[in-house]
């Protein structure tokens, strides 16, 4: 009953395809910069951040932040708050 992709011939659902298959296609996976994890370049759950790096739905909340200015998500150490507009936004917006 689960989503089922056709990207190998594993004939495996989504779940089961990140955890056990061997599908490696570039254009279909690709790995959180995180925390490693296998992830589906379309998927709803994963996110692509500002420098092109791909992180997971749980890597994004616990160490990403979306910067109020260019509206990207980046790295927690990449904000900066802007007492003088009273936001948080990334060094480069920060610094623009």
């Amino acid at each position: 009953g689960e989503k089922h992709i056709h990207i190998s011939s594993s004939f495996l659902c989504d779940k089961d395809e990140l955890k056990y298959g061997n599908c490696e296609d570039e254009d279909l996976i690709c790995y959180c910069a995180c925390c490693d994890e296998r992830l589906f370049i379309e998927d709803d759950s994963t996110y692509r951040l500002r420098d092109g790096e791909y992180v997971c739905q749980s890597c994004l909340d616990n160490k990403c932040t979306l910067c109020e200015c260019c509206d990207e998500y980046v790295w927690n150490s990449q904000i900066i708050y802007d007492a003088a507009k009273d936001r948080y936004v990334c060094d480069e917006c920060y610094y623009d």
